[in-house]
C-alpha cells in the first residue's frame, strides 16, 4: 500500500503548517484557561463555604445549646454538612500553605485566634437522601494536607471550629462536580477553530494565487505567445518577484524585436546586390544561349 506523500504544493504547505500551529495554540490555550477557570472557582468556593461556617459560629453563638442540634441540621445542605461533637473531625499538626491561608480567612471572619481552627482536604462522598455522608474516618484522611502546584487538590474542604462552649462545629463542604471538557467549551473551541481556519485558507489562497499566476505566465512565454504584463499583487516578495519577471519579458521582447529588424535591414540592403546579380546572371545566360546555337554544325544529309 503506497504511503500519502507530503502535498508538493506551496499553498497545501502553508495551510497545513498553519493549521497545525493554530491546533497546537487552541489545544493549550483551552488547557491554560480551563485549569486557570478550575482554579478561580475553588476559591470562590472555598471562599463562600468560609463566610457560611463564619455565619454558622456566629449564629451558633446566639442559640441556646439545646436547639444547637436543630439549628445545625436546619443550616446544613447537601454541599455543606455541618455537625457539632466534643473534638474536632480533623487533628492537622502540618497543614499546607493553601490551607494556612484559608485558616486565616477564617480566623479574620471570625475574629478568633487561628488555633482554633483545623482546615484539610480530602475525599468525601456525596450525602445520600437522608442526609448521612458516606466517608471514610476523617481523622485518618485528612490528617494531613497534600502539597501540589496548585491551589488546593480537587478534594472536599474539611472544617473544625472550636465553639465558646468548647465543642467544635465540623463542616464537611462536598466540592461540586467540574468537569473538565464541557460542550459548551467544546462547541466554542470547534467555532473559532473553523473561523480561523476558514480565514487562514482564504489569506493563503490569495497569498499564493499570483504565484500560480506567474508559473502560467512563464509557460507561456516560454512557448512564444505574447504576454501581458503582470499586475504586482501579493506580498512585498512575490511583488518584486513579479516586477522582475515583468522587467526579464520586456527586455527579451525589446531583444527579439531589435534583432527582428537588423535581420529585416540586411535582407533589404540584400535584396538589390542580389536581384543586379540574378538579373546579370539571366543575360549572360541568355547570350551563352544564343551563342551556342549560331554555332552548332548543320545535320548532315542523307545518303543516296
Amino acid at each position: 500500500m503506497r504511503r500519502p506523500s507530503w502535498p508538493q504544493s506551496l499553498r497545501s504547505q502553508m495551510i497545513i503548517l498553519v493549521l497545525i500551529g493554530l491546533g497546537i495554540t487552541q489545544s493549550l490555550s483551552f488547557v491554560m484557561s480551563r485549569l486557570q477557570h478550575q482554579h478561580a472557582m475553588e476559591a470562590i468556593h472555598d471562599e463562600n463555604t468560609l463566610r457560611r461556617i463564619a455565619s454558622a459560629v456566629h449564629l451558633l453563638a446566639k442559640t441556646p445549646a439545646d436547639l444547637s442540634e436543630r439549628m445545625i441540621r436546619v443550616i446544613s445542605s447537601r454541599g455543606l454538612q455541618l455537625s457539632i461533637a466534643p473534638e474536632a473531625m480533623l487533628n492537622t499538626s502540618t497543614m499546607p500553605r493553601y490551607s494556612m491561608r484559608l485558616r486565616q480567612r477564617l480566623a479574620a471572619l471570625l475574629g478568633i485566634d487561628s488555633t482554633d481552627i483545623h482546615i484539610g482536604f480530602g475525599s468525601v462522598q456525596s450525602p445520600d437522601e437522608h442526609g448521612h455522608t458516606g466517608r471514610h474516618d476523617p481523622r485518618n484522611a485528612h490528617a494531613q494536607g497534600r502539597q501540589s502546584p496548585a491551589p488546593r487538590a480537587a478534594t472536599d474542604l474539611v472544617v473544625a471550629v472550636q465553639l465558646e462552649d468548647g465543642r467544635w462545629l465540623n463542616t464537611i463542604s462536598l466540592t461540586p462536580p467540574d468537569s473538565f471538557w464541557r460542550w459548551s467549551t467544546l462547541l466554542s473551541l470547534s467555532l473559532t477553530t473553523l473561523v480561523l481556519s476558514g480565514v487562514i485558507v482564504f489569506r493563503v489562497r490569495r497569498i499564493t494565487r499570483p504565484l500560480a499566476c506567474l508559473a502560467l505566465a512563464a509557460d507561456r512565454f516560454g512557448r512564444g505567445e505574447t504576454v501581458p504584463p503582470l499586475a504586482e499583487q501579493g506580498p512585498l516578495d512575490v511583488q518584486e518577484t513579479i516586477r522582475a519577471f515583468n522587467y526579464m519579458r520586456a527586455r527579451l521582447e525589446r531583444f527579439v524585436q531589435d534583432r527582428t529588424r537588423m535581420l529585416a535591414a540586411i535582407s533589404h540592403d540584400l535584396r538589390t546586390p542580389i536581384t543586379a546579380l540574378r538579373v546579370r546572371a539571366e543575360c549572360n545566360w541568355g547570350h551563352t544561349s544564343r551563342l551556342f546555337s549560331h554555332h552548332r554544325p548543320a545535320r548532315a544529309g542523307g545518303i543516296d
